[in-house]
Formats: C-alpha cells, structure tokens, sequence
C-alpha cells in the first residue's frame, strides 16, 4: 500500500472514532425513513407467511417486525420502502 493511501486511511479511521465518541459531527447524514411492515403487508392482503416468503424475508423476523421487537434496517428497510411505494413492480420482479 502507498504511503499517501495508508495516510488517508488512518486519517479516516481516526475521523470515525472522533465521531463516534460525539467529538465531530458526520458530513453527510441518510436516514431511511422505514414504513410500517405490517401496513404494507395488510395492504396487500397477505398472510405474514405469503408476504415473508414472497418477498424473501423469514417469518421469524416479520413478526418481530410487526410487534416491534425490531427494526428493519439496511437493505431490509429500503425493500419495504420499495414495496410500500410500487408493490406491483416489486410483485412482478419476485414472481418472475
């Protein structure tokens, strides 16, 4: 690895602890608002079972889900804001 590089990832590093432990603030900030997982399921008529296994999500986790053991996040949590804005799409490409 170049200097230059290696300088820049500690750089880097040393800025992710400063803004974990609060002492700076990130540049860039995304938050994903994340829809009700339950309301996009009722909406579309389905059983938790047919909207987990329809959408590749386990049954385990949609319940927790829905009862608010947890929280979709990452990838989980832009799927359901993909199906809750197209479903029809969403049904179209998982059903091809």
């Amino acid at each position: 690895m170049d200097d230059e590089l290696f300088k820049d990832l500690i750089a880097s590093a040393k800025e992710l602890v400063s803004i974990e432990k609060g002492h700076k603030k990130p540049k860039i900030v995304h938050e994903i608002s994340v829809p009700e997982a339950k309301a996009i399921r009722k909406n579309l008529a389905m059983s938790q079972r047919d909207f987990a296994n329809t959408f590749g999500i386990n049954v385990k986790t949609l319940q927790d889900w829905e009862q608010g053991r947890r929280n979709p996040v990452g990838p989980a949590a832009v799927l359901l804001r993909v199906i809750a804005k197209n479903p029809a799409s969403v049904l179209d490409v998982v059903s091809a």
